[in-house]
């Protein structure tokens, strides 16, 4: 904790009042610092310290936290720039964002900004832009975005509320303005992106997954359209950094286009089979991969659904991959046969984790699983396992805890949906 007054600030090294958080960010950041992301906090000011004081006994329970809050001509940091804090349910928001709260002077619905607060925050905004090079401040322009951003542009939020986004062209032309005063005066060497750490990190990153039904497989606009689809797909899943991709819906004619893009970003594909793909990053170990049918009680009628499993060693261990696509079919009945099929493929799961005497928490499994809520409810919950991160009929289960999380619209008529694991360390 060190404490500095608003006279004691070094605005060109950033350098302000800090109270570091030692839980709920991710170090190191991913990622280049590439733009600012502006949040309100819910919390009235007091013309003081209320709002500052809140942020750090809030983040200390709920896994939230910004790099900076600002209340009046105050600026406090919370996170070092270096880290990623927790800040918009998005992993490049997170991961190439700064996030700075701003005061609030009214509580909702209006959510009215003080005036002070966000005029200190675009000054802050400004010289963030000058020590990491961004380049002078933009915001969204043709639907392009900018340096500048709002928190409801990464995810479904109405932060940083109703005024922001009504006084938001102001904050821009503000940030400018600074910007243009800071740049005109001799500008020393840009801040370097890792300022001192705190000396006991609260996560340790291990691993990201990434997962994508690709939309590939029904024969009709999905299917006829794959060319044209692919480079976007393969693009949008580069952007999630991660070690591990797990594809559905992979028809046999699209194989070698896939494992060759792939190829191209960095990975290998141990497994591609029964319309299950998995990925991960060239030269990785692999001891074991392979494709099963499920049992023929717990198939439909129509496409014979499969698991495919993958036992890699992923940053120094060894982790067991899990893929597979439940029947489509809404006719009665049909969600509980998607359930034994679930159970099913956990059943494949946890032999696979006894065979190799590896515990079953170091299992991540994808699924296009054709259910909002039976399959996660009725087969996974009861087993131990949670949706770490879904959309819509996707999801990634694991016994582990995750620690980031990411949903990308990508060319398919499914989202790209990730998650990042990691363990705490004393």
């Amino acid at each position: 904790m060190v404490r500095r007054k608003p006279s004691e600030y070094n605005w060109r090294k950033l350098q302000f009042d800090e109270t570091i958080l030692k839980k709920h960010f991710t170090s190191p950041r991913r990622m280049k610092i590439a733009f600012v992301v502006f949040h309100h906090p819910t919390v009235k000011t007091d013309g003081k310290t209320a709002v500052l004081d809140a942020c750090y006994r809030i983040w200390q329970n709920r896994p939230a936290s910004a790099h900076y809050a600002v209340e009046g001509k105050q600026v406090r940091q919370y996170v070092w720039d270096g880290n990623a804090a927790w800040a918009t349910a998005n992993t490049l928001g997170n991961h190439a964002g700064i996030s700075v709260e701003v005061a609030n002077l009214k509580l909702g619905p209006s959510w009215e900004i003080d005036e002070e607060s966000w005029k200190t925050a675009a000054m802050l905004a400004a010289f963030i832009h000058v020590a990491y090079g961004l380049g002078r401040p933009t915001s969204k322009v043709g639907g392009r975005l900018g340096t500048l951003r709002q928190h409801s542009w990464f995810s479904s939020t109405a932060c940083p509320g109703p005024h922001m986004k009504k006084i938001w062209p102001q904050v821009v032309a503000e940030t400018q303005r600074q910007y243009d005063l800071i740049v005109k005066q001799v500008t020393p060497p840009s801040v370097p992106v890792k300022k001192p750490k705190p000396p006991k990190a609260q996560q340790a990153r291990w691993l990201t997954h990434a997962h994508l039904n690709t939309w590939g497989d029904d024969g009709a606009k999905g299917t006829s359209s794959f060319k044209e689809r692919l480079p976007h797909m393969l693009s949008d899943l580069a952007k999630e950094n991660a070690e591990i991709i797990t594809l559905n819906e992979v028809r046999d004619s699209q194989i070698t286009r896939w494992v060759a893009g792939l190829e191209k970003l960095g990975y290998d594909v141990p497994l591609a089979k029964h319309g299950n793909l998995v990925a991960v990053p060239k030269g990785t170990k692999i001891d074991f991969a392979g494709s099963a049918y499920l049992p023929a009680k717990v198939q439909g009628k129509g496409r014979k659904e499969a698991i495919g499993r993958v036992r890699a060693k992923i940053n120094g261990h060894w982790i067991h991959i899990g893929v597979s696509h439940f029947d489509y079919r809404n006719e009665k009945g049909f969600d509980e046969l998607r359930v034994k099929q679930a159970i099913s493929s956990l059943g494949f799961m946890g032999r696979f984790s006894k065979v190799f005497k590896l515990p079953t928490w170091r299992t991540t499994f994808a699924a296009d699983t054709n259910s909002k809520s039976w399959v996660t409810q009725k087969a996974m919950m009861p087993r131990g396992f949670k949706a770490v991160v879904s959309n819509w009929v996707d999801a990634i289960y694991s016994k582990r805890p995750a620690i980031d999380s990411n949903v990308r619209a990508t060319k398919s008529d499914h989202k790209i949906i990730s998650v990042t694991y990691g363990k705490s360390v004393a």
